[in-house]
């Protein structure tokens, strides 16, 4: 028992709806951003976030694949351009957050 008989990708939503997981841990982030990017989440900046992800994927095309780094990279440069700076063990954490809020 406990094999796995097949593993599925849908990145279009053919066969079930892939946005709402997302944009529940999207709102289910927005403390511990607010907590770890004070400055950044009171500017308004970490909403959107879309347009730093856009950028990186021009400048960083070896990373343009994976929303992981990409998510890292972005909260990375939000914070640098709002005057905070957020370590490698927060941005891994925050990353982790993201993946386990995603996954409920």
């Amino acid at each position: 028992g406990g094999s796995v008989a097949c593993i599925t990708f849908d990145l279009d939503e053919t066969c079930w709806p892939t946005m709402p997981p997302i944009d529940a841990a999207r709102r289910a982030m927005e403390p511990l951003l607010a907590e770890a990017m004070p400055r950044s989440h009171e500017s308004g900046a970490l909403a959107s976030l879309g347009g730093a992800f856009r950028a990186l994927r021009e400048e960083r095309p070896l990373i343009a694949h994976d929303m992981l780094e990409l998510r890292a990279a972005a909260l990375s440069r939000v914070a640098e351009e709002h005057g905070e700076a957020l370590s490698s063990q927060q941005v891994a954490a925050l990353g982790e957050a993201f993946i386990t809020a995603r996954s409920q």
